[in-house]
């Protein structure tokens, strides 16, 4: 069901998010809220040589579909001289200038009533004195009220959204959202929370759908293994057991231990050991004797025993260029707390895959030895 936008408008914010509330369709629901006017009382100058003309001023400064609640009249037009005494006559008007509460006063005319004294070398200096005639305008303001209005996103409920699907029995659909990567979309994990409830309670008739998205190998493995576990239909030990064993739960702690306890209720179920190719030596093994990593999208398996430590070679090997943690005395510091002995640590630089600073998948570097807290001679 596609995004709306409602715009509402009221007397103040809190009647206009009643009223978009009451709007909102059946199966909608409010995702965002933007203000476009807070309701708030509010005013507007006004300058003139008149009242009259100062208020029409402040009126065609206000916006449109507002609500005049009161006119205030703060100076009336007055003309008056006053009397400046100043070196120069320029001074003379700045002094005036700057006596007025506010901005407009016009001077209108200036004289030199008393001529003063220039001194001698400073002493007996007398300022001129000047009589300037200035106009002071009439400043007035118009207090407004203009209606509180706010635009509301409105997208699908994800109640309605998971009743809908389960109406339909497409399990898959509901299955999908475990893996979706569309983070920002509204009400994505509460979405994920409904679709996983109805899944679970659908049971066997909706668990070949769950194995199919499972298979995808998406974000969401170890949640849709999880609702599997749940429904406990032995359907889907054989794709759990192989997911075991390829290792692809072990970074999900509150949830491997249930998925390999469920698994090992069905020995009979779980068939062969998937073999693999190590990306190195090129022999065939068990998976559960390799280890992975995955850049770009691309997996390669390594012997855990024998080919893990050197499956830079794959990658490529250089001398620390452009790493940050890899210092000037050619030793690899991630991970390295400071002033500690250093301790096993995943680099978050190179492949986010499980490098530290006793080995690295890019670089060359020096082993170090975590027992004795030591970099050894040799290089790798």
């Amino acid at each position: 069901m596609a995004e709306r936008i409602i715009e509402v408008e009221a007397d103040s914010l809190q009647e206009a998010r009643i009223k978009a509330k009451s709007q909102v369709p059946e199966g909608l629901q409010i995702t965002s809220e933007e203000i476009l006017s807070d309701g708030k009382t509010s005013s507007k100058a006004g300058i003139a040589d008149t009242i009259e003309a100062a208020f029409t001023d402040a009126e065609s400064k206000l916006p449109s579909d507002v609500e005049i609640v009161d006119r205030k009249q703060h100076n009336a037009p007055n003309r008056k001289v006053v009397t400046v005494e100043a070196f120069e006559g320029q001074t003379a008007r700045a002094q005036v200038e700057q006596s007025f509460k506010f901005m407009g006063p016009r001077i209108e005319s200036m004289k030199l009533k008393e001529t003063g004294r220039k001194g001698f070398l400073g002493r007996g200096k007398k300022p001129n004195t000047y009589e300037i005639q200035v106009f002071e305008p009439a400043w007035v303001t118009v207090v407004y009220n203009k209606k509180a209005r706010i635009r509301v996103n409105l997208a699908e409920s994800p109640e309605h959204w998971a009743r809908r699907l389960k109406e339909k029995k497409d399990y898959r659909a509901l299955a999908e959202i475990n893996n979706s990567k569309d983070y920002d979309e509204p009400f994505h994990w509460r979405k994920r929370d409904i679709a996983n409830r109805i899944l679970v309670e659908s049971g066997a008739e909706a668990v070949d759908h769950i194995i199919e998205e499972l298979a995808t190998d998406g974000v969401g493995s170890a949640d849709l293994a999880e609702v599997l576990v749940t429904i406990g239909d032995p359907k889907a030990v054989p794709i759990l057991r192989k997911k075991l064993d390829r290792g692809e739960f072990s970074a999900y702690i509150s949830q491997v231990g249930a998925i390999r306890k469920f698994v090992e209720k069905y020995p009979e179920l779980a068939g062969e050991v998937e073999m693999v190719e190590c990306a190195i030596c090129g022999k065939t093994r068990p998976v559960t004797e390799t280890d992975y990593t995955q850049l770009e999208g691309k997996l390669n398996r390594f012997c855990k025993d024998t080919c893990w430590e050197k499956r830079g070679r794959i990658i490529g090997s250089k001398d620390g260029v452009g790493c940050p943690y890899y210092t000037k005395d050619r030793m690899c510091t991630a991970g390295r707390a400071p002033a500690r002995a250093p301790a096993p640590s995943h680099c978050t630089f190179s492949l986010k895959i499980g490098p530290s600073y006793i080995f690295c998948n890019v670089y060359k570097i020096h082993p170090f030895d975590p027992l004795r807290g030591l970099y050894l001679g040799k290089r790798r």
